[in-house]
């Protein structure tokens, strides 16, 4: 089966407008007008950056996401950026990245709501899961992606599925500037993204499972990109 490769670029609380937009430039003249052949880039500024950004790339190949997005469409929820004012700007949207879920606390209940509204939208979300190190240390890797997956997924029908996107996203092995993070081994890349696939057959079956574009994302760089995207098991990075 061909699966979508997509490598996608999360930014997180970096780089201003201007920033952006040079960075932008640079990327661009990087990959030439045309992309790269069978990839899709997807980047994810900070939402400041989206409008200008979404000017300069209309007809690019390069894509635009929301580093995250609120479940209601509108309404009383102070900070908050709604699926419809996202769609304006962008076709993707993150849901679920480890620091939504471990710094600002956001449960699979949410996260299920999230999932919902944002393909109720028409956007593309792309869904983040992994363990933790003493979750890993205690064994519970399957049983921790089965929980995150069938909860977040829940009430999703199999139709729906195709503009689904998962990221495997190990939690321990996330570069937050420390020098102590290690990226996963080939072997747990492979096991991890083995294990979720099997899930989403549980859940969806096999054709549908096999069609899902299943994302690594966990320390990738320079060194290990071409090695780890490589892998038959893995459609891409969330870099």
């Amino acid at each position: 089966i061909m699966r979508k490769f997509i490598v996608a670029g999360n930014w997180k609380m970096n780089k201003n407008i201007v920033e952006a937009l040079d960075f932008l430039e640079d990327l661009e003249n990087l990959l030439g007008k045309e992309g790269v052949k069978n990839r899709e880039i997807i980047i994810f500024p900070s939402f400041l950056a989206l409008p200008e950004m979404s000017k300069v790339l209309k007809g690019s190949f390069l894509k635009l996401g929301a580093q995250n997005v609120y479940c209601e469409k509108n309404g009383a929820f102070t900070g908050e950026v709604a699926p419809p004012m996202v769609k304006e700007v962008a076709e993707y949207v993150l849901i679920g990245h480890s620091d939504r879920r471990h710094i600002f606390g956001e449960n699979d209940e949410l996260l299920n709501k999230k999932v919902k509204a944002v393909l109720a939208d028409g956007l593309r979300p792309i869904l983040c899961v992994g363990e933790t190190a003493e979750e890993r240390e205690a064994g519970s890797v399957s049983a921790v992606l089965s929980d995150q997956i069938t909860k977040d997924l829940n009430g999703i029908a199999a139709t729906k599925m195709e503009e689904m996107i998962i990221v495997y996203e190990p939690v321990w092995a996330i570069s937050r500037g420390e020098s102590k993070t290690k990226p996963a081994t080939i072997d747990d890349i492979i096991k991890a993204h083995k294990t979720i696939r099997d899930i989403l057959a549980k859940l969806y079956g096999g054709s549908v499972a096999d069609s899902i574009t299943i994302q690594y994302g966990g320390s990738i760089k320079p060194e290990n990109a071409k090695e780890i995207f490589s892998l038959p098991e893995v459609d891409g990075g969330l870099v």
